[in-house]
């Protein structure tokens, strides 16, 4: 089941979300569990109380506890990087503030049908490749976790450091045999290291920083390949907007 909460005061404009994407996915076969609050506090009781969202658009102005402190609330206090933002408002100026929440998009209004589909289109996506589960073993018992909590493999010698969100696990195995196991996500940056790109959060030419703030630096050898991928992310979401 693919959750999404809408949060706006205003409730004609919520009303038309929850029917609108409620459409997409009963003409698409998806099942959706919506859940709609007009109000940053009513959102906030229920995200430290219930599971949180897969996707969550956000309205910014909201009276009693805006959408920028709600972000904050679900990344900082709540430690989640996973719930994809999709921030709301009529001010453009706040696009910028809200880098560091990690939005998956900053929309303005009015809203329009095509950009609200395709940004629950968009975390469809995500969330397909996110029910994946990466296998290893650590001696005779094999372990699972989800490809989506991965943030990198260390190399270091004939053991293997796998790091996640939750913990890191350490498990003999090779890079090379690992890379054919993962999905399109995870690159080879140096010959020591796979990274998702998914949970990077700052790309430059020589090194990229995770979001558990590890600096990863690019071995030449996979330079070209590396800067081809960040091309593609750049283009992929000027397309998706």
């Amino acid at each position: 089941m693919f959750k999404i909460g809408i949060c706006d005061d205003n409730r004609e404009l919520c009303n038309w979300l929850d029917q609108l994407i409620w459409e997409y996915g009963k003409q698409n076969k998806i099942q959706l569990d919506i859940e709609v609050f007009y109000s940053g506090e009513d959102l906030c009781n229920y995200i430290q109380t219930e599971d949180s969202f897969h996707l969550l658009f956000l309205d910014i102005e909201l009276e009693d506890m805006d959408g920028i402190q709600v972000g904050d609330l679900i990344r900082n206090k709540l430690n989640d990087p996973d719930t994809e933002i999709v921030y709301i408002s009529g001010e453009p100026e706040y696009a910028m503030e809200l880098f560091n929440k990690h939005p998956l998009d900053f929309l303005i209004k009015p809203l329009k049908e095509d950009d609200i589909i395709a940004k629950v289109r968009q975390a469809l996506d995500k969330w397909g490749r996110d029910s994946s589960f990466f296998y290893f073993k650590i001696g005779a018992e094999t372990h699972r976790v989800k490809c989506h909590e991965i943030l990198y493999f260390e190399s270091n010698g004939r053991k293997i450091n796998l790091t996640t969100s939750q913990g890191s696990f350490e498990f003999y195995g090779k890079l090379s045999e690992i890379k054919e196991q993962l999905p399109q996500q995870f690159l080879q940056i140096h010959k020591s290291f796979i990274v998702n790109f998914d949970k990077v959060v700052k790309y430059d030419r020589d090194f990229v920083t995770m979001n558990n703030d590890m600096v990863v630096k690019i071995g030449k050898t996979y330079r070209s390949e590396y800067e081809e991928r960040v091309k593609k992310r750049a283009y992929n979401r000027g397309t998706q907007k």
